[in-house]
């Protein structure tokens, strides 16, 4: 399947091709140009035996922390904003989850 996002100004970045697995699970490595929300769309061309589909999510890209000079910890109280690298998990997760669904309504609808 062909993953794209469409980045904060509209503009279309190409993020590359995946395979998903025999539950529709896939993943791709990629780091986001710049801060905002993107549009990400997963879209299978379909073959002989599934149709084509396609599942769209969104998810937020934040400032990246800065470098530390020496290695510090400053503990957060709980409830206190999360790391975009969690926002990152959970659009994967939703991206994981749609694809899982079509695949599994296009194995059930043939």
């Amino acid at each position: 399947m062909h993953v794209t996002a469409i980045d904060p100004n509209g503009n279309t970045q190409d993020i590359g091709y995946a395979t998903s697995d025999m539950g529709g699970s896939f993943g791709i490595a990629w780091t986001p140009p710049i801060e905002g929300t993107y549009q990400v769309t997963a879209t299978f061309d379909g073959t002989k035996s599934y149709g084509a589909s396609y599942a769209t999510t969104h998810f937020a890209v934040g400032r990246a922390a800065a470098a530390s000079p020496s290695p510090t910890s400053v503990p957060q109280p709980p409830g206190e904003g999360l790391p975009t690298a969690t926002y990152l998990a959970i659009a994967a997760a939703l991206i994981i989850v749609i694809v899982a669904a079509v695949a599994l309504f296009l194995r059930n609808r043939k």
